[in-house]
């Protein structure tokens, strides 16, 4: 046997021997193949499509006779579909190679048991169980701008959306749409307490005229109750796009038209559902701390997804006691062992094998016993499991969620 310039094998000619028959199995692998050489393993797709289709279908004829025309309009029917998989597959490479999604994706690792005991975390060694990080649906990252020059939109003040705020830019970007000769600007209002809880995003589009911006419109505001994670433009600036997290923790992103840069129609959908207990392992232990300090060494919730697809965390986990013992647990976004540098806590994606982590800094003189055993329930109030531990709760502080195994970033 040799194999034909698609890598499938085939009989060899010899003179005087007539040409041996392929069989269906080898006229689909070639053709497949040739339609999947820039998809990833393109082999193994092949095989899959091969075992799962083909091959079932001969292993039942074998067992029962088949009218020969059914299977025939059987095998048509596989090559169909399988050439829309595998251009499906070659399509989702092309754009993931020239995409720059800037999603905050957890470092990968090999689940652990549910419930896992009290011990040292470590990031495991390198390549072992690693997962792709998640990909979004594709936004043009844009060019990021300051802060300044942009005139709040009106609406609800600070005062409002959550007493005590201070109003903040969460991010802006500038944009270009098709037919739209000056540029855009998208900018993320929101307001935000010390300790670090937001209210719901505003986003405003400006145009950027000499000196100054001028409002055009308030795509989303803060009535709808959603917080940006990502703004910028599709990649054939037809649109612009907003990806957001809305209360329930789903991951949706809204595509905003427009003829004239000024008046928009949006259109939206789901990217990612928020993630459940089901979807998750979860283990705790001890870290080594981003800065050390001399202090308690640091521990981390660690969350690692065993299931398909995509999901979403944000915010704080809540840890406390599982005998119900008061504790006095501190929310902060950093500590003096690392924790998240940003104002607010991150979006995270979690893809199948990815794991994340929240940071626990116990106090360095805690004025309590030490916990034999914590409840880690989810920031939308899901409980994950009781897990053991070996410190004290009281007077220490818990980090957000981050897209690490430490809990730091």
């Amino acid at each position: 046997m040799e194999r034909s310039e698609y890598g499938d094998e085939r009989s060899r000619e010899e003179p005087g021997k007539p040409v041996s028959k392929r069989t269906l199995p080898d006229e689909l692998r070639s053709v497949l193949l040739a339609h999947a050489l820039q998809a990833p393993d393109p082999a193994g797709t092949v095989h899959r499509v091969l075992a799962e289709t083909v091959a079932a279908e001969q292993r039942r004829s074998a067992s029962r006779w088949r009218p020969r025309n059914l299977l025939a309009a059987g095998a048509a029917a596989v090559l169909v579909a399988a050439l829309a998989g595998v251009g499906y597959i070659v399509d989702q490479g092309q754009q993931s190679a020239g995409r720059n999604n800037g999603a905050t994706a957890g470092s990968a690792s090999v689940p652990g048991p549910r419930g896992a005991a009290n011990g040292q975390l470590g990031s495991g060694p390198p390549g072992i169980g690693r997962a792709e990080a998640p990909q979004r649906p594709y936004i043009a990252p844009g060019d990021t701008v300051g802060s300044a020059n942009a005139p709040a939109p009106p609406g609800p003040k600070c005062a409002q959306l959550l007493p005590g705020s201070r109003p903040v830019i969460g991010s802006a970007v500038k944009v270009r749409l098709a037919g739209v000769s000056h540029d855009e600007y998208l900018y993320d209002f929101l307001c935000v307490l010390s300790d670090s809880q937001r209210s719901a995003s505003t986003v405003a589009v400006y145009a950027g005229t000499p000196g100054a911006l001028r409002l055009q419109a308030v795509l989303v505001p803060a009535a709808d109750d959603e917080q940006v994670d990502y703004m910028g433009s599709s990649d054939n600036g037809q649109v612009l796009a907003v990806q957001l997290l809305t209360h329930e923790g789903t991951l949706i992103r809204k595509d905003f038209s427009t003829g004239d840069g000024t008046h928009f129609t949006a259109s939206s959908f789901a990217v990612a559902p928020a993630c459940l207990p089901s979807d998750l392992s979860v283990r705790i232990g001890q870290v080594d701390p981003a800065s050390p300090t001399g202090g308690p060494r640091p521990y981390a919730v660690q969350l690692t997804k065993h299931s398909a697809g995509i999901c979403v965390l944000s915010g704080y986990p809540a840890v406390t006691a599982a005998d119900g013992t008061p504790a006095g647990v501190a929310l902060t976004l950093r500590g003096a062992s690392g924790g998240w540098g940003g104002d607010v806590p991150p979006i995270v994606e979690l893809a199948q094998g990815t794991t994340v982590a929240a940071m626990i800094e116990p106090a360095a003189h805690p004025k309590c016993a030490q916990n034999a055993a914590v409840a880690v329930t989810l920031p939308n109030g899901r409980p994950v499991g009781v897990l053991a531990a070996g410190f004290a709760l009281c007077g220490a502080q818990v980090h957000p969620i981050v897209a690490s195994r430490s809990g730091s970033a």
